[in-house]
């Protein structure tokens, strides 16, 4: 009788204990503060994630774009005997330097002046430099819609690659948007700009370019930053 009256539990020694465990606990105040704390370090934090993780995603397109066009300049420089000098180019018509990337793009869809505007490209006003100004291309250039969905428009600028930029080198002025008519269509965030020369492509903002600044948050139209410092 006396071994298990010692292993019953003393019920002021069990009280101890009870009050002892309810101590180490929160209050609701407590819980409350900590739950505050979370979601003003989430507010400050996510926004910035989320914005990160789509800037990602635009890069990966673009690089995927510059890819493709790329690939397809060289094959236009081999069909041409190794340059893009002296390919026919007549103005704003189907016989533009675009004309002779058809067989090397996976296109969907062809657009030729005037109908490029709404059509393989945005109408002006409705899209926007880096700061956010509405603006516009002046001349309803050539242009197709890749098979991604990804926008092209070639403004054809010199037939004997002989123009001011890139060290006087410039056959044509491509612009891109790597998600078509989806948002935010805004340069410096999913349209992008290049120049084709006459023996490759390179993004607008590499060195001889006549618009060089090419610094995180403050070019309106250089991908050379994005494709060479992701």
């Amino acid at each position: 009788m006396r071994r298990q009256a010692d292993k019953q539990t003393n019920p002021l020694e069990h009280e101890n204990i009870s009050k002892s465990r309810i101590s180490k606990g929160f209050t609701l105040a407590e819980v409350l503060l900590v739950i505050t704390i979370i979601g003003v370090i989430a507010s400050l934090t996510i926004p910035d994630l989320i914005t990160n993780i789509i800037d990602q995603q635009y890069a990966a397109k673009l690089k995927k774009t510059f890819s493709v066009l790329s690939n397809a300049t060289i094959q236009v420089k081999e069909d041409n005997g190794g340059t893009l000098v002296g390919l026919p180019v007549i103005g704003w018509s189907n016989y533009s330097l675009i004309s002779y990337y058809y067989t090397y793009l996976n296109i969907i869809k062809q657009c030729t002046h005037p109908n490029t505007k709404g059509n393989c490209w945005h109408k002006d006003y409705e899209y926007y430099l880096y700061d956010g100004t509405p603006t516009t291309t002046p001349i309803s250039p050539i242009g197709v819609i890749l098979a991604d969905g990804a926008f092209v428009i070639f403004r054809d600028v010199s037939t004997t690659c002989t123009n001011g930029n890139m060290q006087s080198s410039t056959c044509d002025f491509v612009e891109v948007d790597v998600n078509g008519f989806k948002s935010p269509n805004t340069y410096g965030k999913d349209i992008f700009s290049f120049f084709i020369l006459k023996d490759r492509i390179v993004p607008r903002g590499m060195q001889g370019d006549y618009m060089p600044e090419c610094t995180d948050g403050t070019d309106n139209w250089c991908p050379a930053h994005i494709l060479l410092n992701n």
